[in-house]
């Protein structure tokens, strides 16, 4: 068995367009090689909603990054506070203040985000920022950047926002991961 990572483009989902054409023109491209494919995508502000049923006759499985109750994700904060009703949540629990938050694989980029403008000017304008308060920090327990505490402390500070701190899990990606390759194989036999 081959496992090939597409990585995309950082930033892709400021802009809902851009994020459906990129993910499907390499979805489609990928298909013709692949017997599956795991989306690690949620649904992204609904740009991904219909994905699972515009694919659904394609020769190649498909398999979406799921939650416990079986619903495709939200998105990577969804994937990483173990689903969409954990991430509801902590939304309500966190109500009142705007809270962004960061992944080490978001705090590590934070300013190429900012400047280079992929996150909707809304969210990231800092002149706007004064409805949020706090930046949240997603610990996932992965270790690959060692630069995740100084990169939330920095983005805290250039937004003068309070940081808290949330505890996040790997076992929706886990499973999605087993749950495809399961897939896979047992397609291949």
């Amino acid at each position: 068995m081959t496992v090939i990572v597409n990585v995309l483009k950082r930033g892709l989902h400021a802009d809902n367009d851009l994020l459906k054409s990129e993910v499907y023109r390499n979805i489609k491209e990928m298909s013709g090689f692949s017997d599956g494919i795991l989306i690690f995508y949620g649904t992204c502000g609904h740009s991904l909603k219909n994905l699972e049923n515009e694919f659904k006759d394609s020769k190649c499985n498909f398999y979406f990054m799921k939650d416990n109750n079986g619903e495709t994700v939200e998105d990577c904060i969804s994937v990483v506070l173990g689903g969409n009703d954990a991430y509801a949540t902590t939304l309500m629990n966190n109500k009142g203040v705007g809270t962004i938050f960061l992944t080490p694989m978001w705090a590590s980029g934070w300013k190429e985000i900012f400047y280079e403008n992929c996150f909707s000017s809304s969210a990231l304008d800092k002149n706007d920022l004064k409805r949020y308060g706090r930046v949240a920090k997603i610990n996932t327990g992965l270790s690959f950047d060692t630069d995740f505490n100084d990169n939330v402390r920095k983005f805290a500070d250039f937004f003068n926002m309070k940081i808290i701190e949330l505890h996040g899990s790997l076992k929706i990606a886990e499973k999605s991961y087993q749950d495809s390759k399961k897939g896979v194989i047992e397609k291949m036999f």
